[in-house]
C-alpha cells in the first residue's frame, strides 16, 4: 500500500505527507523510458535519439520484458538509428534469460559475433585500441559470455599489450552477472583494485541486478550497502531499481 501510495504522489506531496521515497522497479524504469521515448517522438514529430533509444532497450532488457526490447530494436531500425553492438548483445542477454537460447544463439551469430570479429580483425597491421577491445568486451559482458570476455581480455592484455581499464572489468562484471553468477561479479568488485582501479556505480550495479536475478535480495542489499559506503559514488536509479 505504501508503495502504491508514493507511486500516486508528486514529490512535494510525499514529502509533505512524510511518504519515504520508494525506488522504482526495473519494469517500472522500463515504462518510464518507454514513455519518455513516446513524449519525444510525439512532440517534436521524429525519431527519438540513439542513446534513449539504447537506454530504453537496456532498462527492457535489465527488467526481463523480452518482446518490449525486441520491439524496440526493431522500432530503432524502422527509424534508421543504428543500434549499438551492446544493443544487440542486451537482446542475446535477455533472449537467454528468458529461456529462448535458439533465438539468443541466432541473434549471436548473426550479429554480435560476426561484429565483434569485424572489431578486432582490422585489416591495418597494428594492433586494436583498448577502446576496440573494450567495446568487444562490453558486448560480451550484454551478452553474458564471461568466457569470451576473458578470452578477449586475455588476447588484449597478451598481443595487444594494453592495460584492462574500468570498462574492461566492468565488462567482465557484468557478464558474470548476466550468466547467472552474481558471486564471481561480486569479487570481481575486489579483485580489480589489485589491478589498481576503482570499481564505479556501473560495476556494483551489474552485481546488484545479478544477485536480484538470481533470487538472492539480502546480497543484492548487501552490495547496495558497499557501494553506499564508497567514496565518490552515488546509487543511482538504475542501482536501486535493480533490487
Amino acid at each position: 500500500a505504501e508503495r502504491s501510495l508514493a507511486r500516486d504522489l508528486s514529490e512535494e506531496q510525499r514529502a509533505a505527507a512524510g511518504v519515504p521515497k520508494v525506488a522504482p522497479s526495473a519494469a517500472e524504469h522500463a515504462q518510464v523510458l518507454l514513455a519518455d521515448l513516446i513524449a519525444v517522438e510525439e512532440l517534436s514529430g521524429a525519431a527519438p535519439d540513439t542513446e534513449l533509444f539504447e537506454r530504453a532497450i537496456r532498462a527492457h532488457a535489465e527488467a526481463g520484458l523480452v518482446e518490449e526490447c525486441l520491439s524496440l530494436l526493431r522500432r530503432m531500425r524502422r527509424a534508421r538509428k543504428t543500434p549499438s553492438l551492446e544493443s544487440y548483445a542486451l537482446v542475446v542477454s535477455a533472449l537467454s534469460a528468458a529461456g529462448r537460447p535458439r533465438e539468443a544463439a541466432r541473434w549471436l551469430r548473426r550479429v554480435v559475433e560476426p561484429s565483434v570479429s569485424q572489431l578486432l580483425l582490422r585489416r591495418s597491421k597494428a594492433p586494436p585500441r583498448r577502446s576496440e577491445y573494450n567495446r568487444a568486451m562490453a558486448a560480451y559482458g550484454a551478452a553474458g559470455l564471461p568466457h569470451e570476455v576473458m578470452e578477449t581480455l586475455r588476447t588484449m592484455v597478451g598481443e595487444g599489450e594494453h592495460r584492462p581499464d574500468l570498462r574492461s572489468f566492468n565488462a567482465l562484471i557484468a557478464a558474470h552477472a548476466n550468466a547467472g553468477q552474481p558471486d564471481r561479479a561480486a569479487a570481481w568488485i575486489h579483485r580489480m583494485r589489485g589491478w589498481g582501479i576503482e570499481p564505479d556505480a556501473c560495476s556494483y550495479t551489474s552485481a546488484i541486478a545479478g544477485f536480484a536475478r538470481a533470487g538472492e535480495p539480502e546480497r543484492a542489499a548487501a552490495v547496495m550497502a558497499e557501494m553506499r559506503l564508497a567514496p565518490n559514488i552515488t546509487a543511482d536509479i538504475r542501482a536501486h531499481s535493480a533490487l
